[in-house]
């Protein structure tokens, strides 16, 4: 039964039905969408990972979104507008703004996503679980349509609990899923048919045997 015949019944205008839908929307988006929007001067940039939930060793990307605030368009390259920017990948200790970054890398410069008019990928593969962060720096101007301007910015963003907005609005750190099947262990405890983690995220943090590095045996 269509939302406006019920609240006729009760004496309440079909202008009620738009407002609950728009409420509704404000919930759900953000459960389905992990992603953190962040309003950045006359811009709201969306930082997450491409591919949710994030798992170790699996391919995945920076996902960037970036649209012009005030009414809501598309910063797209491809229209003629700028998103030159460049990402830092962060290895963090915990899920917080001001932890330790045990490891940092430049990810190649975000390109523009097929079928998609304002979103951006940098594609990588995170090899531990934990916590992760994305720095973005750069340039977005709206030159198709210009209102906004330039703008130059320099932000972090930190999966969990790092940096989550007042929504409570946040993209999930990797996780290291249950393998299976097993297969047969040798002596020396490696499962040839199956799959062993050998690079535990606390024995890199805290300085054991892998320190310099990751080491997956499958």
């Amino acid at each position: 039964m269509p939302c406006s015949q019920v609240f006729k019944w009760y004496g309440f205008g079909p202008g009620l039905c738009a407002t609950l839908a728009v409420v509704l929307l404000m919930t759900v988006v953000p459960m389905a969408h992990a992603h953190e929007p962040r309003e950045v001067g006359p811009y709201t940039l969306t930082v997450g990972f491409r591919v949710e939930p994030a798992f170790e060793d699996v391919v995945n990307a920076l996902d960037f979104f970036v649209t012009r605030t005030a009414d809501g368009k598309l910063i797209s390259v491809r229209g003629g507008d700028v998103v030159d920017v460049e990402v830092e990948v962060q290895f963090r200790k915990r899920e917080s703004l001001d932890s330790r970054i045990i490891q940092k890398d430049q990810l190649a410069k975000p390109e523009q996503a097929f079928g998609a008019d304002n979103r951006y990928n940098a594609w990588f593969k995170p090899t531990a679980d934990g916590a992760y962060a994305f720095r973005v720096k750069g340039e977005v101007n709206d030159v198709s349509d210009p209102q906004a301007g330039p703008l130059f910015f320099d932000e972090v963003w930190v999966c969990g609990a790092g940096t989550q907005n007042f929504n409570g609005s946040r993209f999930g750190c990797v996780s290291d899923p249950q393998t299976f099947p097993r297969g047969a262990f040798d002596h020396g405890g490696t499962d040839y048919h199956g799959y062993q983690d050998d690079d535990r995220n606390k024995l890199f943090k805290e300085g054991g045997p892998h320190r310099r590095g990751f080491r997956d045996r499958d």
